[in-house]
């Protein structure tokens, strides 16, 4: 064992502790940034929009609304559920410019129950919520704002009607698009009558309970209900594909980066010159100047990838405008950055692989 630590030291000779804590920081920083980008979407899409199951109607509405809300509530492990419905209809605005959006209505109450809905109101009025919610960049477009009223009318002219704008919200509908407004659910009943047919529930199950196997262990108490149940996962991968298209520049600049470095470290290890450039030892030759190397090396890792973190407001200025419409967060618009443990595997892979080369390689 001492002899391959001895090796694994001199493997390192042409290379300097600091230039190697350098390029190893980069790799770890570049794999964090698609990794939160990759959790961030996750942990947005159930927060935001499914709870963590989601039970939709495949007949375009539930004609048992009342006995399936019945079912879902009393299975185990049902913290909340949240009666959602989606439509479309124009927004007329008091200067008489519509829009026509799409609506997701639901019981307010509820609905907090479910994805914290209230905390993600900007701007409303203290008390029970009722009326009309509307995204927030509609105050920036000058097109509607709250304590305003706006007309509302069927995409065929049936019904009309006036509503209150009681707050804005900085994300609506990941699903549905940016435009979409939010109605309480007893209004839009009101409008539609009995078309208002409820089209999905959002489940909110106890802490601990894994989506899929709970749908695997009472789907079939949904059988003949007309409905299919969706863990978040498999709802944020059917969206994926669209959020990931806009993002494609970011995660260019993170595979961008990982090859440099790995050809930087490469080409160093090949060089054998560079530890003659900095005041510490290619191989130390002591107890101390191996922990000094090593200190050298993780505090040089470290404040790479903090440097790079803190360098954030530039990488969100670069990327963050091209995906924002559609990034599931569910506060103000961040690049998030991951971290575990297996991040390591990639830096370890290039070290090994250098070591690799330095080995195969002649002087």
């Amino acid at each position: 064992m001492l002899d391959e630590l001895l090796e694994s030291w001199k493997v390192l000779h042409g290379t300097t502790f600091f230039v190697l804590g350098l390029l190893l920081g980069g790799v770890v920083w570049a794999v964090g940034l698609g990794r939160g980008f990759d959790q961030g979407f996750d942990q947005g899409i159930q927060i935001l929009e499914t709870g963590q199951v989601l039970v939709e109607s495949t007949q375009g509405g539930l004609d048992q609304y009342f006995r399936l809300r019945s079912l879902i509530e009393g299975i185990p492990g049902v913290v909340a559920a949240s009666a959602r419905l989606e439509f479309s209809m124009k927004v007329t605005n008091p200067q008489g410019k519509s829009k026509t959006v799409p609506v997701r209505a639901f019981s307010f109450a509820q609905e907090d129950k479910v994805t914290s809905f209230h905390s993600r109101i900007l701007h409303g009025i203290s008390g029970p919520l009722s009326g009309l919610l509307i995204p927030k960049s509609w105050e920036d477009q000058a097109f509607l704002f709250p304590s305003e009223t706006a007309g509302l009318t069927s995409t065929d002219g049936t019904w009309s009607s006036g509503t209150a704008v009681v707050g804005s919200m900085e994300r609506t509908s990941v699903f549905l698009g940016p435009d979409t407004v939010l109605l309480d659910l007893e209004t839009a009943q009101s409008l539609l009558g009995a078309r208002a047919r409820v089209t999905s529930f959002a489940v909110r199950l106890a802490g601990g309970l894994d989506p899929d196997r709970w749908i695997k262990e009472h789907g079939e108490a949904f059988l003949g209900f007309g409905v299919q149940l969706k863990s978040w996962k498999v709802a944020s991968k059917e969206f994926r594909a669209r959020v990931l298209g806009a993002a494609v520049p970011l995660f260019i600049l993170r595979d961008v980066v990982i090859l440099a470095i790995a050809c930087g470290l490469l080409g160093l290890v090949w060089q054998h010159r560079l530890s003659r450039l900095w005041f510490l030892p290619a191989v130390p030759r002591s107890f101390v100047e191996g922990l000094l190397a090593l200190g050298c090396f993780a505090g040089t890792l470290l404040l790479t990838v903090w440097l790079l973190w803190s360098l954030f407001p530039f990488w969100e200025m670069l990327f963050i405008d091209r995906f924002k419409a559609s990034y599931p967060f569910t506060g103000p618009a961040v690049l998030a950055w991951g971290w575990d443990w297996g991040m390591l595997a990639l830096p370890a892979a290039f070290l090994l692989l250098g070591i690799f080369v330095q080995k195969r390689v002649p002087r």
